[in-house]
């Protein structure tokens, strides 16, 4: 009779595996374990308490409760990919002999557009801080950043002062799954860094202050969290149409580049996507902005 392998420890060896032989990010780590606790409260709740026994009614049964408990498409359909995985996991270890939720496929209507803003909002935003105050020089070093490199959050607030190459005008950043890419960084940009780390950076800096580009006025880490209220701040301070977040100034970045002309795959390669198709999303709002010109211009359309 084969030994029943409790969940609990099928998700926390799967989290290991993660850690260690995929050797994700903490947040994407963070993300795979909260969607797998939500999975598990659901199995307990069905009186599941073997993997063998889980089947493909039971993720439908997971999604239609998520949906009634007031769960976003969006974040149900990650915690789907999530399920899919660990469970992918288990028949590679021979712990289950197949995956009841590989044939499950998010419906299209999950698949939403990026919201971004306009050059006009983005240049409003990026004039928004003060240019006379130590955190305002730090916030428009931030925004330049942010909008001239297309870096997730994460990537920004940790970035080592050494990756910056000043002369050529590139930075080197650590992405998901610990890849490396260069990025080109424009001189406005470099500009405002500048202003930034020989001035008020270098009057925070503390003996204990990390080798990070960005820090507190206290010379501590400056984190996710402070980076996302600076930009809601700012984002209130210029009346925005809409609610702007640090991954908005990431998507508006490469949409502006693909209505300028850049091909595909160099945005790919800038954004550090492994796959060009999660990139092509940006077309469709290129597209839009095409339409939107032809009828504006076009005497027939």
């Amino acid at each position: 009779m084969s030994t029943v392998i409790p969940l609990s420890q099928a998700v926390d060896d799967f989290i290991r595996y993660l850690k260690v032989e995929r050797r994700l990010s903490v947040n994407t780590i963070l993300a795979y374990s909260t969607d797998l606790q939500h999975w598990l409260a659901f199995l307990e709740k069905s009186c599941v308490t073997d993997p063998k026994k889980i089947l493909d009614a039971h993720v439908f049964q997971f999604v239609a409760a998520s949906h009634k408990a007031g769960r976003k498409s969006r974040s149900i359909a990650r915690s789907i990919v999530t399920i899919r995985g660990w469970l992918q996991y288990l028949c590679s270890e021979k712990i289950i002999s197949k995956n009841p939720a590989q044939e499950f496929e998010s419906p299209r209507g999950w698949k939403k557009l990026p919201k971004v803003l306009n050059e006009d909002w983005v240049s409003r935003l990026l004039e928004s801080p003060a240019s006379d105050t130590n955190l305002g020089i730090r916030d428009r070093a931030f925004l330049q950043l942010m909008y001239a490199t297309g870096l997730r959050v994460s990537e920004a607030v940790n970035l080592p002062l050494h990756q910056i190459q000043w002369d050529k005008g590139y930075l080197l950043t650590m992405g998901k799954g610990s890849k490396e890419r260069l990025i080109p960084i424009g001189r406005e940009a470099l500009d405002a860094l500048r202003d930034y780390i020989n001035g008020p950076r270098s009057q925070w800096q503390r003996d204990r202050s990390p080798d990070m580009v960005f820090i507190s006025s206290r010379g501590t880490q400056w984190t996710r969290q402070s980076a996302w209220r600076m930009i809601r701040d700012h984002a209130l301070k210029i009346a925005a149409p809409q609610r702007v977040t640090p991954h908005m100034l990431r998507h508006s970045f490469a949409t502006h580049l693909i209505e300028h002309g850049a091909d595909l795959r160099s945005v790919q390669e800038m954004l550090g996507h492994a796959d060009v198709t999660t990139t092509q999303i940006y077309t469709h709002l290129s597209t839009t902005h095409l339409k939107d010109i032809y009828k504006k211009f076009h005497p027939r359309s």
